[in-house]
């Protein structure tokens, strides 16, 4: 990263990339790992199958993400090629360490693995301790972030604040003295302990004394010993929520299939309401600064006043070029006023302001942009040497559209060939790459509708705390569709794997994905709920475009 400049977005994308896909793998490897020692093979003897089934699917997993964060390239732009090669690399590092160092650390562990369930606690400590500091900083520049906008935003984030920090304060308490009891002991502690640290962001003192009580009673307790041992055999795996939902499932697959579908397509075909395009200032949250300067600006001199567009001309020895298109742009309709060309010292370059009538992220201004290039320019520049260049925001990212546009087919026919061909090869059977491919496409889909329902549209917009609908930005759908493709691939990997495995042992189809979603499914869920977790904490910031990836990501 050092030998070269990088956008300021990819680093924040690349980081939640790695992490997420992190813990996937690690997820995912542990559990077989555990499965395995519970089926009664010795530590080393789990660990090697642990990497040969479940590191064998992460490899391919992690071999789809790569390849289509990669497809960015396609595109030929510099800031979305460098997040997509940034991307590629952290996932495939990740996949290294997940098939090297946590493999050869389970060995070391063994049956040790089971006796960490203790370090739940230690987590979730970690996380409230974090949110009580993060809370009572909140606090205390809350008068800055009313004047700056910067903070948490919407109704989703102060729901966040209501429920997680009182069930961090008294679930830790609760559990600790559920161990004391299942250990005959009495507990120093109770669920009444969270008091101490109910009234956040007053005091820090109570936050002190809830951390003592808490650090002394689990100091005191032998938890390994205080632990109900976990049954993860095949039998108690049966008898889990999801090993349920799957019998359900497929039961009933006919019907399930149907309503899925036909929910899924109806999502999915709401993305065809999206207009790409560049929002603006006035789409950001009422209490930044800037938006109330955008406000004023449009309300004293015109909505088109926040985004006039330049054009410049390279007169090339015909002085008058600047004036031809001054005069076609005047009495232009969906033209306000435009300002007298401006030249530079040397008679060689000259500028003419275009103010629109309409705001910048407006239809109309893109329609105007589109006939400055295609009326006035040409008629400006008929026979003669000079070139007319139409810039500002709104062309920039209207030149961004169409070149995703042209190169759209050549990313979609690699990311989704390669992809097909590598699924191909981990599980041999055309049927289950070429389902893998439309049910990701399909999901990828249904996450553009519901982003264009709501940033667009404004359904549900305030809880995402704006008020103010706007086009999607032109460079989000590629990105997140390359992120989202891999992610997804990653799920349908773990789970096609392990019903695949369930099969190979001689188990017929219908009884190979029972038990493989009874293996396997807690597992995804859990790291779904992990990864959509990381994805809307960006649905907090003050951002529109990080707002935008929260929401599709999550």
């Amino acid at each position: 990263a050092g030998l070269t400049d990088i956008n300021t977005i990819t680093p924040l994308l690349v980081s939640m990339i790695g992490l997420g896909v992190g813990i996937d793998y690690s997820l995912f490897i542990v559990t077989r790992f555990r499965q395995l020692l519970h089926e009664g093979l010795s530590p080393a003897d789990a660990a090697a199958e642990a990497g040969a089934s479940a590191g064998r699917a992460t490899l391919f997993a992690g071999l789809t993400v790569a390849i289509s964060v990669s497809g960015l390239a396609f595109f030929g732009l510099d800031f979305v090629t460098k997040l997509g090669i940034g991307s590629a690399l952290g996932v495939l590092t990740t996949v290294l360490m997940a098939n090297s160092l946590l493999i050869a650390a389970l060995a070391k562990l063994g049956h040790r693995v089971d006796r960490m369930s203790a370090g739940f606690h230690v987590v979730l400590f970690v996380i409230t301790l974090g949110l009580y500091g993060w809370y009572w900083v909140y606090r205390t520049h809350r008068e800055a972030r009313r004047q700056t906008g910067q903070g948490l935003g919407g109704v989703l984030g102060l729901l966040l604040w209501i429920l997680l920090q009182p069930v961090s304060a008294f679930v830790i308490p609760s559990e600790v003295r559920r161990m004391y009891e299942k250990s005959g002991r009495e507990a120093p502690v109770s669920g009444r302990t969270g008091l101490w640290l109910f009234p956040f962001g007053v005091l820090i003192v109570p936050a002190i004394v809830w951390f003592v009580k808490i650090h002394r009673a689990l100091d005191r307790l032998e938890v390994p010993a205080a632990l109900q041992p976990i049954d993860d055999s095949e039998a108690a795996r049966e008898r889990t929520l999801i090993a349920r939902w799957g019998r359900f499932v497929t039961r009933n697959h006919k019907p399930v299939f149907v309503v899925l579908i036909v929910a899924g397509l109806v999502l999915a075909t709401s993305s065809g309401l999206v207009r790409l395009g560049a929002s603006d200032q006035g789409t950001q949250p009422e209490e930044q600064t800037a938006r109330r300067a955008y406000d004023l600006l449009a309300e004293g001199f015109g909505p088109g006043f926040n985004g006039p567009i330049p054009i410049v001309v390279d007169v090339n020895g015909d002085e008058q070029a600047p004036q031809r298109v001054y005069d076609g742009v005047r009495n232009l309709e969906g033209v306000a006023s435009a300002g007298e060309p401006q030249f530079n010292d040397e008679k060689t370059v000259a500028i003419v302001f275009v103010k629109p009538v309409s705001a910048p992220q407006d239809e109309q201004t893109e329609e105007l942009v589109d006939r400055l290039r295609g009326d006035v320019a040409p008629a400006a520049t008929d026979g003669s040497d000079a070139a007319v260049y139409v810039s500002g925001l709104n062309a920039a990212f209207i030149d961004i559209g169409d070149r995703i546009m042209e190169r759209l087919p050549l990313f979609l026919l690699y990311i989704i060939g390669v992809t097909f061909l590598v699924l191909a090869m981990a599980f041999r059977s055309i049927v289950v790459s070429l389902t893998a491919a439309v049910t990701t496409i399909l999901s990828a889909f249904i996450g553009f509708g519901v982003l264009t329902l709501v940033f667009q549209e404004g359904y549900l917009l305030g809880l995402m705390g704006l008020d103010r609908t706007g086009p999607i930005e032109t460079f989000v759908p590629p990105i997140a569709f390359a992120i989202l493709f891999g992610l997804f691939m990653d799920y349908m990997v773990f789970l096609m794997s392990r019903i695949r495995e369930e099969h190979v042992h001689g188990l017929n189809t219908r009884a190979a994905v029972e038990h493989g979603i009874a293996a396997i499914g807690r597992v995804i869920v859990a790291a779904a709920i992990i990864m959509g977790t990381v994805f809307a904490a960006f649905i907090l910031t003050s951002d529109r475009i990080s707002k935008e990836f929260g929401l599709l990501l999550a």
